[in-house]
């Protein structure tokens, strides 16, 4: 950014796939807000699918869709002291993921959590 004066290179890529080898064990902080709204399976594919305003929401069943693909590579990326935080809501089963809830606050009708993950360090298993 110009007005920051510092190097911005942005990247498009679905979830972390084009850069993944590039960034394995290097991330120190991830926050991700996926489509979380508890949906029907075939409009959550079909919305992300077609890259619409839809896709932005649309999660499919549990609203877990996209989100449960990233939880299968979000451990590669993160640093050994990283931390994943992620944007629910109560539909998502929350208590399933077995994590820490950092903050939980209504909004609106929606009840929305940030759950943080971190790597447990041997000595703490």
């Amino acid at each position: 950014s110009s007005y920051l004066k510092v190097a911005l290179n942005t990247i498009q890529t679905s979830l972390a796939y084009g850069i993944h080898s590039r960034l394995k064990n290097a991330v120190d902080i991830i926050c991700f807000n996926p489509p979380y709204v508890p949906t029907v399976s075939i409009e959550a594919s079909k919305a992300q699918g077609l890259r619409g305003i839809e896709g932005s929401w649309a999660g499919g069943s549990d609203g877990m869709q996209v989100t449960n693909v990233f939880l299968g590579v979000v451990h590669e990326l993160l640093s050994p002291k990283g931390r994943f935080y992620l944007v629910a809501v109560k539909e998502n089963n929350i208590p399933e993921i077995q994590n820490i809830i950092v903050l939980a606050r209504r909004a609106g009708r929606e009840h929305l959590s940030i759950v943080r993950f971190e790597h447990i360090s041997p000595s703490s298993a």
